[in-house]
C-alpha cells in the first residue's frame, strides 16, 4: 500500500462506517412528534400541509412502493448518498478541468468521495431521521449544485452542448422540487443562481450566446416543472392562495423576528466558536507565516520544524477544546454547539491562507480564470448551508449543521489551495482530518447517542411493537411500545375505526395518527395554543367524507378552545355533544395522560353506556358542596393538629 493512499483510506473508511452505523439504526426508535408527523404527511399528500408539497412528488414517484418507517429511512439514507455522490463527482469533474484545483488533491478520487459523504451524513445528526423538507432540502441542494459543477465543468469536452444544455433544464426542474421542499430555501438558491450561472460560464470563455441559451434552459426547466406541478396537483395560483393564508397564520415565523433571531444566534455562535478563542487562528497564522519566511530563505529543515511544532500545538490545543467544550457530540442536547467546532475550524483555514498571501496571488484572484473561479466556488459553498436553513423558526447556526456538505467541499478547495501555496501536502491534510473525526463523532451522538425524541439511545430500542401493523419490525422503548398499544387496544376494542377513518390529535402526536391507520384532516400537526392554524388547517380539509365519525386525542386536562369546537361544529363535528371518553394512556414520554374521545356512532354496542360523555360536568351546585366539605377537612384537620402540637411549624416556614 502507498503511504501517499492512506489519508484517502481512512476518510472512507469513516465513511464506510458511518454508512454501516445509520444502516443498523433503520429498524430502531420511534418519535411520535416530528418523525410521525412527516410519515404521516408523506402517506396522506392530500391531506398535507397546505406551504411544503414535497409530499406530493413522493406519493406520485414512490406512493406505489407502500414504504413504511424502515423503508423511508432506507430511502432517505439512498437519497442522501445518491446526492452525495452527484455533487462529489461534480466537484472532481471541476478539479479535473482547473489545473489549479487538479495540480496537489488532498485525497484520490475515492477519497474525495468519502468527504463529500461525510458531510452529507451531517443531516442524520439532527432532527427526525425520516425523509423531511429539511432532508429533502439537502438532497436537492446537492444535486443541484453537482448537477451545475457537471454542467460547467463538460463544457468545451465535446462541440455537441444539446448535453449541456439538458443539465440546466434539469438545474431548474429541481430547482422547483427544492422550492416545494422548502420555499425560502428555493428562492436564496435561485438568487444564487442568478449570479453564479453567468459567472462560471463566462469567466471560462463561453460566449454570451451559449450563456444565454443555458439561462433560458434553467428557467425553462422551472416552466416546465411549475407546468406538471399544475396538472398533477393544483394550479400553482391555488397554491400561492393557500400558502398565503397558511403564512398569515403562523406568528412565529414572522419575518423581522426571525431576521433578528438570526443575527443574533449567528454573532453568539462567533463569539463562541472564534472570537473566545482567538489564539488558534491567531498562533496557527504566525506559526505558518515563520514556516513561509524560513521556506523562502532555503532553511528547509528550520521550516520543517516550525511546520510540524505548529501543527502539533494547535491541532493539540484545538482537540482540548472540542473535548472541553462538548463539540464532538450533537443531537438534542447538544445540538446548539455542533456549528461552533466548524466556524472555529474555518477560521485556521482562513488564517493558513493569509499567513501565505501576497501582492501577486491577491492580483491573481482579478487576473487569473481559475483563480477567480476558485474564490468565487467557496464563497457559493459557504453561503449554500445559510440558504438552506433560511425560513426556519431554529437558531441558524444550528439550522445550517445540517447543510455543511458544502462546507465540506469549500474545506477541500481550501486545503488544496494551502498545500500548493506552502508545497507541503501534509499541511492540508492536517487542516482536513480532524474535522472529519469531529464531524464523524457528531454523527455517531446525534444520530445513536442522543437521537431525537425517540426515548433513549438507539441500543436501548428493544421492545417491539404488538398487534399495530404500522409498527412492526420496529424496535422501540417501552413506553413507545405502551402508548401504541393501548392507543390501538382503547380504539379497536371500543369503536368500528377502519384504516383511513379520520383521527384529530391536538397533543403533539401526530405519529399516533400515523400508527393507527388514520389520516388527518388538513394536515397531523394541530397545537393548542395555534386556534387559528388548526382552524384553517381543519377548514382545508376536502377529502375526507365522514368527518363526523372522527376521534379526537387530547391531552387529558388541556381544554379544547371555544372557537376550535366552532370551528369542528362547522364541518360537522360535534364535539363535544356528540362524543364519549372511551380511555385513557400516557404519551411518548410517559407523564401526560392522553385522552380519547370518539362519536357515539361508531361506537360498539355496550360501550357508550359504560363510557363518560365529554360534555357532562359536575353542576356548580356539586362543585359548592365539594368544596365546602374539603374546606370542612381541612379545618378539621388544623385543629387537630393545632391540638396535638402547637409549635409545629408549616413547611413554607421550614
Amino acid at each position: 500500500m502507498q503511504l501517499r493512499a492512506l489519508p484517502s483510506i481512512i476518510v472512507s473508511l469513516l465513511a464506510v462506517g458511518l454508512i454501516a452505523m445509520i444502516g443498523w439504526g433503520l429498524n430502531k426508535g420511534f418519535d411520535f412528534s416530528d418523525m410521525g408527523y412527516h410519515m404521516l404527511s408523506l402517506e396522506h399528500p392530500e391531506e398535507s400541509p397546505l406551504m411544503p408539497q414535497y409530499q406530493w412528488f413522493y406519493g406520485q414517484w414512490f406512493g406505489w412502493m407502500n414504504l413504511g418507517v424502515i423503508g423511508v429511512r432506507t430511502l432517505r439514507l439512498l437519497l442522501t448518498i445518491i446526492a452525495s455522490f452527484v455533487l462529489a463527482r461534480g466537484l472532481l469533474s471541476f478539479f479535473r478541468t482547473n489545473s489549479t484545483l487538479g495540480k496537489s488533491p488532498i485525497f484520490q478520487e475515492y477519497g474525495t468521495y468519502a468527504m463529500i459523504f461525510v458531510g452529507g451524513f451531517m443531516s442524520f445528526a439532527l432532527q427526525a431521521t425520516t425523509l423531511s423538507y429539511n432532508n429533502l432540502t439537502l438532497i436537492f441542494l446537492a444535486l443541484l449544485t453537482g448537477v451545475l459543477l457537471q454542467a460547467v465543468a463538460r463544457y468545451g469536452e465535446t462541440a455537441d452542448n444539446r448535453y449541456l444544455y439538458l443539465r440546466f433544464l434539469c438545474l431548474g426542474m429541481l430547482l422547483v422540487l427544492l422550492f416545494f421542499a422548502k420555499f425560502p430555501s428555493g428562492i436564496s438558491y435561485l438568487m444564487l443562481m442568478a449570479v453564479m450561472i453567468p459567472f462560471l460560464l463566462l469567466n471560462r470563455g463561453t460566449s454570451f450566446s451559449t450563456t444565454a441559451i443555458c439561462t433560458a434552459c434553467f428557467f425553462g426547466g422551472i416552466a416546465l416543472m411549475v407546468v406538471y406541478y399544475s396538472i398533477t396537483v393544483k394550479p400553482i395560483t391555488q397554491w400561492y392562495t393557500d400558502a398565503k393564508a397558511i403564512a398569515g397564520s403562523i406568528g412565529n415565523h414572522n419575518p423581522n423576528r426571525l431576521l433578528k433571531s438570526y443575527v443574533r444566534t449567528t454573532f453568539k455562535a462567533v463569539n463562541l466558536g472564534i472570537l473566545q478563542y482567538f489564539y488558534l487562528p491567531l498562533g496557527l497564522f504566525f506559526g505558518l507565516l515563520l514556516h513561509r519566511f524560513t521556506l523562502t530563505n532555503e532553511k528547509h529543515s528550520i521550516a520543517n520544524i516550525i511546520l510540524y511544532a505548529t501543527l502539533t500545538i494547535v491541532i493539540g490545543i484545538f482537540a482540548f477544546v472540542v473535548y472541553q467544550e462538548s463539540w464532538y457530540m450533537n443531537g438534542m442536547r447538544h445540538n446548539g454547539k455542533g456549528f461552533n467546532v466548524f466556524f472555529l475550524w474555518l477560521s485556521l483555514l482562513l488564517a493558513a491562507l493569509l499567513a501565505y498571501l501576497n501582492i501577486d496571488r491577491l492580483k491573481s484572484l482579478f487576473t487569473n480564470w481559475e483563480h477567480r473561479e476558485n474564490f468565487m466556488l467557496c464563497c457559493m459553498f459557504l453561503i449554500i448551508p445559510v440558504g438552506g436553513a433560511a425560513g426556519t423558526n431554529n437558531s441558524l447556526p444550528l439550522q445550517s449543521t445540517q447543510y455543511l456538505i458544502f462546507w465540506f467541499a469549500c474545506f477541500l478547495i481550501m486545503a488544496t489551495i494551502i498545500s500548493l501555496v506552502s508545497k507541503k501536502k501534509v499541511l492540508g491534510l492536517a487542516l482536513t482530518l480532524p474535522i472529519l473525526f469531529v464531524a464523524s463523532s457528531q454523527i455517531y451522538y446525534g444520530y445513536c447517542r442522543l437521537t431525537q425524541r425517540v426515548g433513549g439511545p438507539l441500543h436501548t430500542q428493544n421492545k417491539t411493537i404488538e398487534g399495530v401493523e404500522r409498527g412492526e419490525n420496529l424496535l422501540v422503548v417501552n413506553r413507545v411500545k405502551r402508548l401504541a398499544e393501548e392507543t390501538h387496544q382503547i380504539i379497536t376494542h371500543n369503536t368500528t375505526f377502519e384504516e383511513g377513518d379520520p383521527i384529530l390529535a391536538i397533543c403533539k402526536l401526530p405519529g399516533l395518527i400515523y400508527m393507527m391507520g388514520g389520516v388527518s384532516p388538513g394536515g397531523g400537526w394541530y397545537k393548542t395554543g395555534k386556534v387559528e392554524r388548526n382552524c384553517l388547517q381543519l377548514k382545508s380539509s376536502q377529502n375526507i367524507d365522514n368527518l363526523e365519525d372522527l376521534i379526537f386525542i387530547k391531552r387529558k386536562n388541556n381544554e379544547v378552545p371555544p372557537e376550535f369546537i366552532a370551528c369542528m361544529q362547522e364541518k360537522g363535528i360535534d364535539y363535544p355533544d356528540a362524543f364519549y371518553s372511551i380511555g385513557t394512556t400516557y404519551d411518548g414520554q410517559g407523564q401526560t395522560k392522553v385522552e380519547i374521545l370518539a362519536p357515539k356512532q361508531i361506537l360498539k354496542p355496550g360501550v357508550a353506556e359504560k363510557a363518560k360523555p365529554a360534555s357532562k360536568k359536575p353542576t356548580p351546585k356539586k362543585k359548592k358542596k365539594k368544596r365546602k366539605a374539603k374546606n370542612q377537612k381541612g379545618k378539621a384537620n388544623t385543629n387537630k393538629g393545632a391540638a396535638k402540637s402547637p409549635t409545629t411549624t408549616s413547611a413554607e416556614e421550614k
